[in-house]
């Protein structure tokens, strides 16, 4: 019986996703023709004397891929545009969709290219391909921006390449998977993720592991970072802390510090950059060497918060976080007052 092919000629795709993208156009002619087998291989002879090679061809209504010595493709075959293909290794059909080959890989389903490292979103569904194609499965560090250290992250994911969300015991260790990314370096609430109204807080490391008790340094993008105090069973400390003859205050397993905080008893306290209670009357500077404002303790650690107070002769005032009033006119209790740079009412 004579077969009936087509060229299908390779047209660029405007880049699709994360790569660029082929296609495959129908050439105008069409031809006939017969299979021809030579050892374990196959060609095909057009009834013209002419055979394809080195392309794709369409051949009674599959597609095919042909060497350049004519014989047809089986398995995968890489096209002038880099991208790949992959083709039965008995049929030499090309295969659309899901693809196994010692891994997992999609193929586009209408002109059957690979698609490869980044996020695709295949029959409603989130999927995470490496740079070679196949489909992430478990952990996973797929990294977004090799020039920058702080871009890439631990990902988990289910044996059938979807997202993992929730607790995961691994290697007796527990970590927090969250849309598929692994919870590291802060106090979390799983119960605000999951909108289940705990508030609760969990302390994991930079590995993501759950820190079991314990004062943890993190570590934040670019410089700086904060202190976070576990319980024994992993969850934030929250409350008032004497350690080392020093007040601390924890909320959620941060430690509060460089600023001024509202406690439980209704109370503004300053703490300073160590994390320490102010508990001396006098000045404090809140914030760093640009950003910050004066406020005055009042020996028990809290601030005086919307309250005037004469200072050595001068008289300030003191808004609602404790925040010392300077530089400019204020409306207070109806009534306007001004104050210099350093925070003296101007009488």
């Amino acid at each position: 019986m004579k077969k009936h092919f087509k060229a299908l000629l390779p047209v660029l795709l405007l880049t699709g996703l994360l790569f660029g993208l082929s296609m495959t156009a129908s050439a105008e002619d069409s031809k006939e023709g017969y299979w021809v087998q030579n050892g374990d291989r196959w060609w095909f002879q057009c009834t013209d004397d002419w055979y394809p090679s080195n392309g794709l061809y369409e051949i009674d209504g599959v597609e095919y891929a042909f060497d350049q010595w004519g014989y047809m493709v089986t398995g995968w075959w890489q096209d002038e545009y880099d991208n790949y293909y992959y083709f039965d290794l008995n049929s030499g059909a090309m295969q659309k969709g899901w693809v196994w080959d010692g891994a997992w890989y999609y193929m586009d389903p209408e002109y059957g290219f690979m698609y490869y490292d980044g996020y695709f979103w295949i029959d409603e569904t989130s999927y995470l391909l490496r740079p070679d194609g196949s489909m992430v499965s478990g952990w996973y560090y797929y990294d977004y921006d090799p020039t920058d250290e702080w871009e890439g992250s631990w990902q988990y994911r289910n044996q059938n390449g979807t997202k993992y969300d929730g607790w995961l015991l691994d290697g007796g260790q527990w970590y927090y998977i969250a849309d598929s990314y692994m919870v590291n370096n802060t106090a979390f609430s799983p119960g605000i993720y999951e909108e289940t109204g705990d508030e609760t807080a969990w302390i994991f490391d930079a590995a993501g592991h759950l820190v079991y008790g314990g004062w943890y340094w993190v570590t934040y993008e670019g410089e700086g970072g904060t202190w976070l105090l576990a319980n024994a069973d992993g969850t934030g400390y929250n409350g008032w802390l004497w350690e080392n003859n020093h007040w601390y205050y924890i909320d959620n397993g941060y430690m509060i510090n460089n600023t001024t905080y509202t406690a439980p008893d209704g109370y503004i306290y300053a703490f300073d950059g160590y994390g320490y209670l102010v508990n001396q009357e006098g000045w404090i500077w809140i914030g760093d060497s640009e950003y910050g404002f004066w406020t005055y303790t009042d020996g028990n650690g809290a601030v005086l918060t919307n309250s005037w107070k004469w200072i050595d002769g001068k008289c300030y005032y003191f808004g609602e976080y404790g925040n010392m009033y300077s530089n400019g006119t204020y409306m207070i209790d109806g009534v306007e007052y001004s104050f210099d740079h350093t925070g003296a009412w101007i009488q």
